[in-house]
């Protein structure tokens, strides 16, 4: 009976040490059960032309600009707090801004990326904040969302929130030309959880299309994908018919701008990156539409922690069986 005692006093002891304090494990004491982020800077973005040189949004044709946020949520056993999708057009107002934050108890977000600390608490929370449009090479576009969950005691929580910037222009050559395409990146994603069993994901995806007004029947034109350029960090990259065609080429391709971190288990994962990107096309006469995609999402999600209290009273418990027992032999 010694030994089964022995064994409840050390359940006891294990159970207080990994719940003592609300979902702490190793990360960073009193840190949310779960966090995720991500952030992607664009600046210094050009379209640059062989023949006449900078191309700006006075050489633009059909130009359309949106930066939606997607009903960030954050929940705590299902009570939902959700911001309203928001549409904003950069382009006739440059200094317009993007934010969105949906909280549940005594959300916080963080003052600054991937740093500090929250007290204890049972919170869950998201954000979205994008700030220009991607194509004026003086003002970044920042596109940053967050989602983040603390549990103390018996519950569930779950927080996500997405964004995308999508931009779309025409133009029409009237000769062949060849295009530059460059601008610099700067990248953040973390995906943390101190405990295991749900989940922590941060997700960015960049990409630009090129397609061709062409007559496919006669009578009938469609834009065709000419160039499809997706950076993964590597210039083998597939760049579509252009690239078969023999008429673009990547110039720089430093890391991935499409790329997941996320855990299911107790970890802490960042993923960063800085530098410059650029393509080249070689596009004959016509009519040319240029799509750009600017995509950010996390999300976070906790389940229900054993309160500290009832732990202790488990191990009591358990103890007390082993007392008992001892006194029937």
């Amino acid at each position: 009976m010694r030994k089964l005692n022995t064994i409840a006093a050390a359940v006891s002891t294990a159970f207080l040490a990994g719940y003592g304090l609300p979902a702490q494990a190793d990360i960073v004491a009193f840190g949310p059960a779960a966090y995720a982020e991500s952030e992607l800077i664009v600046s210094n973005f050009r379209l640059k032309s062989a023949i006449t040189g900078d191309i700006t949004a006075a050489n633009f044709t059909n130009l359309k600009t949106d930066v939606r946020g997607q009903s960030p949520t954050a929940s705590i056993n299902n009570v939902v707090a959700a911001g309203l999708p928001s549409s904003i057009d950069p382009i006739t107002n440059p200094g317009a801004s993007f934010d969105v934050t949906a909280s549940v108890g005594a959300y916080t977000p963080y003052v600054s990326y991937g740093v500090g600390t929250l007290g204890a608490g049972t919170f869950a929370g998201s954000s979205v904040n994008h700030i220009g449009s991607g194509l004026d090479p003086l003002n970044p576009t920042l596109a940053q969302t967050q989602a983040q969950v603390n549990i103390n005691g018996i519950a569930k929580g779950g927080a996500n929130s997405a964004q995308t910037l999508t931009t779309e222009f025409t133009l029409t050559l009237l000769q062949e030309d060849t295009f530059n395409v460059t601008f610099t990146a700067d990248l953040f994603q973390r995906a943390a959880l101190a405990q295991p069993g749900v989940a922590a994901n941060s997700v960015v995806n960049w990409g630009l299309k090129v397609e061709k007004n062409i007559e496919v029947a006669p009578g009938f034109f469609a834009f065709v994908p000419v160039l499809e350029w997706n950076p993964n960090g590597g210039l083998a990259g597939s760049l579509g018919l252009c690239s078969v065609a023999g008429t673009c080429s990547e110039l720089d391709d430093p890391f991935s701008l499409n790329s997941q971190v996320g855990t299911l288990n107790i970890a802490d994962t960042v993923n960063t990156g800085s530098g410059d990107f650029g393509v080249q096309a070689r596009l004959d006469a016509g009519d040319y539409r240029f799509s750009i995609g600017h995509t950010t999402f996390v999300n976070a999600e906790s389940t229900d922690l054993p309160e500290p209290v009832s732990l202790a009273l488990l191990g009591i418990g358990l103890a007390g069986l082993g007392l008992t027992r001892r006194r029937k032999a």
